[in-house]
């Protein structure tokens, strides 16, 4: 069964729920009525071997709406539309809107202590066809990094708490805990079986220092999962996964340098036959087992428009199920423009090239690139 659901959990430091605290001493924010972000992605892969030739693209627009009811409380909302394509041979296609999300963080304790509690609404595409779980299958391959793997799940509930506190003057630390209850659905068209993925349980802990123009971030996460479940028996159980993750960054006025560091290590997975016994175990790039590295400068061109380079590294271990033992070279580049104090606009792009071998010790080429770009509008 293979793992493609994102997970949504309260993490200090962890820019997937949109919290910039970064384990500071307290979750303070710019005071805001709200903002507006439309956003575009656009990824792009071809894949080469012996065995063929394979494109496979896709293209999502997330819309993100938050507004600062008051001082302590927090509400935002966020969808997209997707288009996804896979040509090898022939040509199938995946289309349509993802889950609308909910979130509401309250801050309270002087701003030391965070609440959060998020909804997943099943409003995306979930029961898929024949053809587009092919499609569905590639945008899962960690190896590829498409940001939307899944358009759709079921109805899912996330909660969590966050504490941060001051040890000195320089330095801040943090901890979290949450769990995400995950909801039964659909994942193909006209077929009997339901899905029910297991509940997800995750740790944090991070720690900043801060001095003069050097700042650096560290985090350790840890995440555990139950088994999943078609029509009630028990499926597949992903391994325990744990991510530690480390950011220095040194800043002028003009310029800023950033180098970021992450790996993840993962237990085995395991799958289950139909009685409840052990089928397999077996390790793989779901979620894991992967090293990234990226450097990049920021230089101020002026007050109003930034420009930024970097260079990353990803190695990715052996896999029994997907594209592993793969490793990348990433190129980008970007700007940031802010044209008034209420109006931001930003794009970036990179380009990857590298290596993988799949479950047949088949030696692909990849080469990709991804374009992104947004507003954010503040008021």
């Amino acid at each position: 069964m293979r793992k493609t659901f994102a997970t949504f959990v309260i993490i200090c430091g962890l820019t997937l729920l949109g919290i910039p605290v970064h384990a500071q001493p307290k979750f303070q924010y710019p005071v805001a009525k709200g903002s507006f972000g439309p956003r575009f992605y656009v990824q792009n892969w071809r894949l080469n071997s012996s065995a063929g030739n394979a494109t496979i693209r896709a293209f999502f627009t997330p819309l993100f709406v938050a507004i600062h009811l008051s001082p302590k409380f927090d509400l935002s909302f966020s969808g997209a539309a997707a288009a996804s394509s896979l040509k090898n041979g022939a040509s199938q296609t995946l289309q349509g809107l993802t889950d609308t999300k909910i979130r509401g963080i309250m801050k309270f304790n002087d701003y030391h202590w965070l609440l959060h509690i998020g909804l997943n609404l099943p409003t995306g595409k979930n029961a898929l066809e024949a053809q587009e779980v092919k499609v569905n299958n590639v945008l899962a391959e960690t190896v590829l990094g498409f940001p939307l793997k899944r358009y759709g799940r079921g109805l899912e509930v996330d909660w969590g708490a966050a504490y941060a506190f001051a040890v000195s003057e320089n330095l801040k630390a943090g901890l979290g805990a949450g769990i995400l209850l995950k909801g039964e659905h659909a994942f193909l068209q006209n077929s009997p079986f339901r899905f029910n993925p297991g509940n997800e349980v995750s740790v944090t802990g991070g720690i900043d220092f801060k001095k003069n123009n050097l700042a650096t971030h560290w985090n350790l996460l840890a995440k555990i999962f139950q088994k999943d479940q078609i029509n009630g028996q028990a499926a597949f159980k992903e391994g325990t996964q744990i991510e530690a993750e480390g950011m220095m960054t040194f800043s002028q006025k003009k310029f800023a340098v950033v180098l970021a560091l992450r790996d993840v290590i993962k237990a085995d997975n395991v799958t289950y036959a139909s009685g409840g016994e052990i089928l397999s175990t077996v390790r793989d790039n779901f979620s894991g087992n992967i090293f990234w590295s990226t450097g990049q400068v920021t230089y101020n061109v002026s007050e109003r428009l930034a420009l930024t380079t970097s260079l990353g590294l990803n190695i990715f271990g052996k896999s029994e199920a997907q594209l592993g033992e793969a490793q990348l070279f990433n190129l980008g580049g970007g700007l940031q423009f802010k044209s008034s104090e209420h109006l931001m606009l930003n794009t970036a792009f990179s380009f990857s090239t590298g290596e993988a071998k799949d479950v047949q010790r088949r030696t692909w080429d990849l080469r990709g690139f991804l374009l992104t770009g947004g507003l954010s509008l503040r008021y």
